[in-house]
């Protein structure tokens, strides 16, 4: 399926279509992720069925992400 990034209004919010982010994301569509991010500022992306491995994982798509620090909220299999 094409990633399909499609605006929802102004001047924010993108509806993304055509990812699976339970699977690794290629290069050239991590960099269209991004750049939408950066250009839209906030990314729908429905129907996302993600454990909390594949979910940092997905977020590491546009960045390092920053260790949790209220250990109350970490997962046994995912501290971060």
């Amino acid at each position: 399926m094409t990633v399909s990034i499609r605006n929802l209004s102004q001047p924010i919010g993108a509806e993304v279509t055509g990812v699976d982010l339970s699977r690794p994301v290629p290069a050239e569509t991590a960099e269209r992720l991004r750049r939408a991010f950066v250009d839209r500022a906030l990314l729908v992306i429905r129907d996302q069925a993600l454990d909390a491995p594949q979910f940092l994982a997905a977020a590491r798509v546009f960045g390092e992400p920053v260790r949790q620090h209220l250990e109350k909220f970490n997962l046994p299999d995912c501290p971060d």
